[in-house]
């Protein structure tokens, strides 16, 4: 019996990569990356149900519900930036937009882990300090997704090797 080796590589945050597909997340994505991001943060969360039960000797029981997910990300305020464009006209008609979060290139399957999602642009925060660039802080949340022969595309990690 061989023992798996494990990739103990530390990574840093520039060598993660966000993406978006105006096709969803589907069979089979178009990813397109946006090179001009900054700081990109994925939340995980997960709503709490109680499950106490008096055999639990007056103890507390939570299962895991809802998982409530976010992806906040900062890019600089670029003006004609095709990538700028289609998030914000993406957040004025509403459309989803598939995101990937990446810990490296999406296409590289065999070793990178992404999580995946259809989500609607719900927030764009866009401060005008007078000594400071311009830039853009997004919030994209899982929306209702689209459906491929009826199943739907939910939100799902993607673990290195994965599919």
């Amino acid at each position: 019996m061989t023992t798996p080796t494990a990739d103990t590589t530390v990574l840093l945050g520039w060598q993660s990569k966000l993406y978006y597909s105006t096709g969803g997340i589907g069979t089979s994505p178009t990813w397109v990356e946006v090179p001009e991001v900054q700081d990109v943060k994925l939340g995980l969360d997960k709503k709490m149900t109680d499950v106490t039960i008096r055999g639990l000797a007056g103890t507390q029981a939570e299962k895991g519900a809802l998982k409530v997910t976010s992806i906040e990300f900062k890019v600089p305020y670029i003006r004609n930036n095709a990538h700028i464009a289609a998030l914000v006209a993406a957040y004025f008609s509403n459309a989803a937009l598939g995101f990937g979060v990446a810990d490296g290139d999406i296409a590289t399957s065999a070793t990178t882990n992404s999580y995946q999602a259809e989500c609607e642009i719900s927030k764009i925060d866009w401060p005008q300090d007078h000594d400071k660039n311009q830039e853009l802080t997004i919030t994209a949340v899982p929306t209702l997704p689209s459906a491929t022969a009826g199943v739907y595309n939910a939100p799902k990690w993607v673990p290195a090797g994965g599919a």
